[in-house]
């Protein structure tokens, strides 16, 4: 019985340690936005990156805190830096856009590039139409080819159209 009762215990705690965020998960998916900011604030001051970014979208859309686009921005910076792909996504629109200051393409670049290497389509694509445009770095038309053809080969319709562009020289 205590050998039951100890793989048990086992079992949940590597359960709780394989998804940390699926009790706050659960209170945003129900609804209880307090609760979930509570808990992801715990795990993201410890440096969780998907709950520093969880709690950016929560500023970003409003979702149980006041919209703030500003906080949300430092919390994606905070995920980004330590590796989220979307997070460092959003960066890159973010600079692209000059959301909050003037747009800044070779610092979008960079973020795009940090998440196109993990293997984020969006930025993939986003990267591609950079590099074909010289937007931020240098025109190089063989790494547009690249990162269209990666994020076409994941199937963004984007990319495909884009390479279809460059194949027909427009």
């Amino acid at each position: 019985m205590k050998r039951i009762f100890l793989c048990l215990t086992l079992l949940a705690v590597l359960t709780a340690c394989s998804n940390p965020l699926k009790e706050a998960d659960a209170a945003f998916d129900r609804g209880d936005y307090q609760k979930a900011y509570e808990l992801y604030l715990q795990y993201a001051q410890a440096g969780n990156e998907e709950a520093q970014y969880r709690i950016g979208t929560m500023f970003a859309e409003g979702a149980g805190v006041s919209k703030d686009i500003a906080q949300a921005i430092e919390w994606w910076r905070s995920a980004a830096q330590n590796g989220h792909k979307v997070a460092q996504y959003n960066l890159g629109v973010i600079y692209a856009q000059g959301v909050l200051a003037k747009e800044n393409l070779s610092e979008a670049a960079k973020w795009f590039m940090s998440s196109a290497e993990q293997g984020f389509v969006e930025a993939q694509f986003a990267l591609g139409v950079m590099y074909k445009e010289g937007m931020g770095v240098n025109k190089d038309m063989g790494e547009a080819l690249k990162w269209l053809k990666k994020a076409a080969s994941k199937g963004s319709h984007g990319a495909k159209e884009e390479i279809g562009r460059i194949s027909l020289g427009s």
